[in-house]
C-alpha cells in the first residue's frame, strides 16, 4: 500500500476510537441513571466501571493513532518512504501548522489520561468527566482543523461547523457501538433484580440522545457538503463527491434503523418492562411493530449491531474522504487553468496583430 492507504486506515482506526471514547461520556454524563438508588447501586457502578476501564485503552490507542499519524503524514509531505520520514517529525511539529494542531492534539490526550486517573480516584464525582469532554471537543477541533475545512483558518466558519458536524457523528456512533457491545449485553447478564428497569430507561435515554446526535451531523453536514462539492455535479463528477454520496447512502441506511429503533422497539420494551410508552410522532408500520412486540430487546439489540457495522463502513469513508480534493478545489482549479489558457491566447493574439 502506499502511504495515503496507511494514512486512511490510521485515520479509520482514530475516528473509531473516538467514537468509543465519545460513547462513554456521553453514558457517564446522560444515559446511566443515576447510582443514588439503593437497588439499583451495584448494576450502575458495575456500569461506570467497564466503561472507564474501556476509556483507558482507547485513550492508549488514540496516542498510538496520533503518533502514527504524524508520522505518515510527514511521509506524505516529504514525499518519503515512511522509514525516511521519522528524523524529520520534529520538522513537522515545529516548522507546519499540522505539527502545531498535532501538539495542541497530544496536550489534549495528555489531559484526558490526568482526569482519567482523577475520576478514578474520585469515582464519585462528574466534575473530570465534563473535562474529558472538554478535551475530547478540543481533540476533534484541532483534528478538523487539520483537513480541509481548516484550510480557511482554524477558527473559520467552515472548521466550526464541521467540528460540530464531527461530534455529532462521534456522539452519534458512540451510542450506537457501546450500546450494542458493552451496556445491553451487561444489563442482560446482570443478575440484578431491577435490570429491567433500568434497561427501559437507558433505552429510552440513549434512542433519545442518538436522535439529537443525527440532528448534530445532518444540519452541519449539509452545509460542508455544498461548500466542498461547489455545486451539485460536483457529487458524480469527482472521486470526493462519489465517495461522500456511498457515504450518504450508508448514513441515510443508519438513520432509518435509528427512527425504527426509537418508534418501534423502544416503546415496546417500555411496554414490556413495564414503563410508560413515549410518544411516537411517526408512523410505524404496523407489521412492524407487531414484529417487534414478540421480542423488543431482542430486535433492539440487532437493530444496534446491524447499525454499527455500517458506522464503520462510513468510518472509513470518512477516512478516505480526508485524502481526496473537494470538489469545489478540483473546479477552482480548473478555472483558474482555464483563466491562464484564455490570458496566453489573448497575448498570443495581440502579438500576431503587432507583428502583422
Amino acid at each position: 500500500m502506499d502511504i495515503s492507504s496507511y494514512i486512511v486506515v490510521n485515520k479509520t482506526a482514530e475516528l473509531l476510537f473516538l467514537v468509543i471514547a465519545m460513547g462513554i461520556i456521553a453514558y457517564y454524563l446522560w444515559i446511566i441513571p443515576s447510582n443514588t438508588k439503593t437497588e439499583t447501586r451495584t448494576i450502575v457502578v458495575g456500569l461506570r466501571v467497564n466503561l472507564w476501564v474501556i476509556l483507558a485503552v482507547c485513550i492508549g490507542l488514540l496516542l498510538l493513532t496520533s503518533l502514527a499519524g504524524l508520522a505518515l503524514r510527514t511521509a506524505a509531505m516529504a514525499e518519503v518512504p515512511l522509514t525516511e520520514a521519522i528524523p524529520l517529525l520534529t520538522t513537522t511539529i515545529f516548522n507546519t501548522m499540522y505539527g502545531k494542531l498535532w501538539m495542541y492534539r497530544m496536550t489534549a490526550l495528555v489531559l484526558l489520561i490526568s482526569l482519567w486517573v482523577i475520576h478514578w480516584l474520585h469515582f464519585e464525582s462528574q466534575k473530570s468527566v465534563y473535562a474529558s469532554l472538554a478535551a475530547i471537543i478540543v481533540f476533534v477541533f484541532t483534528l478538523s482543523a487539520s483537513g480541509h475545512a481548516g484550510e480557511d483558518g482554524v477558527f473559520s466558519l467552515l472548521n466550526i461547523i464541521n467540528s460540530v458536524h464531527i461530534l455529532g457523528a462521534l456522539l452519534w456512533g458512540g451510542i450506537i457501538i457501546i450500546s450494542a457491545l458493552v451496556i445491553l449485553p451487561y444489563l442482560v447478564k446482570s443478575a440484578g433484580t431491577r435490570a429491567p428497569d433500568v434497561i427501559a430507561e437507558v433505552s429510552l435515554k440513549m434512542s433519545t440522545l442518538a436522535g439529537i446526535a443525527l440532528a448534530l451531523v445532518v444540519v452541519p453536514g449539509v452545509y460542508n457538503a455544498w461548500i466542498l462539492l461547489g455545486n451539485i455535479a460536483g457529487l458524480w463528477q469527482s472521486l470526493f463527491g462519489q465517495i461522500l454520496f456511498v457515504k450518504i447512502v450508508f448514513v441515510v441506511f443508519m438513520a432509518g434503523l435509528g427512527a425504527l429503533n426509537r418508534y418501534a422497539y423502544v416503546p415496546s420494551i417500555q411496554a414490556e418492562m413495564g414503563q410508560p410508552i413515549p410518544a411516537t410522532f411517526i408512523p410505524i408500520p404496523e407489521f412492524i411493530v407487531a414484529r417487534g412486540r414478540s421480542n423488543p430487546l431482542h430486535f433492539f439489540r440487532r437493530s444496534l449491531w446491524l447499525e454499527a457495522g455500517l458506522l464503520i463502513v462510513v468510518l472509513v469513508l470518512a477516512a478516505a474522504l480526508s485524502q481526496q480534493t473537494p470538489a469545489a478545489h478540483e473546479q477552482e482549479a480548473e478555472h483558474s487553468a482555464l483563466l491562464i489558457e484564455i490570458n496566453q491566447s489573448h497575448v498570443a493574439s495581440l502579438s500576431t496583430r503587432q507583428f502583422s
